[in-house]
């Protein structure tokens, strides 16, 4: 699915108003939202999730979180 918008509101306004039918999220359904820095991924991602009872997942939390434990990984990405 791919679709341009003039605003983000208009990009999440379009995402949400898109018909999936009746959408059964399946046990490994995977839903990636990508786009430029202050797009509004993170607000769009909560809010698929939220209306299909998803769960939502951010790298950007992630990633912060293994630096912060300083694990192997997080030392490698800092």
């Amino acid at each position: 699915l791919h679709f341009q918008a003039n605003s983000k509101l208009e990009g999440i306004e379009k995402c949400l108003a898109l018909n999936f039918g009746q959408l059964q999220p399946r046990k490994n359904t995977r839903i990636v939202v990508v786009g430029a820095p202050f797009s509004g991924r993170t607000t769009l991602g909560k809010k698929i999730a939220a209306k299909y009872n998803l769960i939502y997942i951010s790298t950007a939390v992630l990633i912060s979180e293994e630096i912060r434990r300083g694990t192997v990984t997080g030392r490698k990405i800092k």
